[in-house]
């Protein structure tokens, strides 16, 4: 029964989603944060949270999750920009100027130090739906 409770309310929250800023309701998508084509999260769960070393080399994109029991995705990348979250003070500053679809997790690290949050901000958020949207940076000393 838990797990059937937990599912509606997963789905719910992915694909029941409503846009509020809209006068008409707008189903959205669940989208994910993968690194080297694999979810940075563990699970779908709400509490969650998604971990990069600072030293890690690959790829991060963003996609729309195909099922959430299976940790699968669909083929299309989604846009998206990045911003920095430090630490101290919780200040956020824009990565770069750009839209990406990839993007070499160690440019962006270079930027970051240990407790910084990368924070993915996606360009259609009409569509589709990202609540794991930080990346805490692990690392260091």
């Amino acid at each position: 029964m838990k797990n059937a409770i937990l599912i509606t309310i997963m789905l719910t929250t992915c694909y029941g989603n409503v846009n509020a800023q809209s006068s008409s309701a707008v189903s959205q998508s669940c989208s994910v944060i993968l690194f080297n084509d694999q979810w940075l999260i563990k699970s779908y769960d709400k509490g969650e949270r998604a971990f990069i070393d600072l030293s890690a080399e690959g790829v991060i994109s963003v996609r729309e999750t195909g099922s959430l029991f299976v940790k699968s995705f669909k083929k299309e990348k989604l846009a998206f920009s990045i911003a920095i979250k430090r630490r101290t003070g919780e200040t956020e500053v824009l990565f770069e100027n750009a839209t990406f679809k990839t993007v070499k997790a160690q440019d962006v690290l270079k930027k970051c130090k240990p407790g910084d949050k990368i924070v993915v901000l996606l360009k259609d958020n009409q569509r589709y739906f990202l609540p794991h949207y930080e990346i805490e940076v692990q690392g260091g000393c």
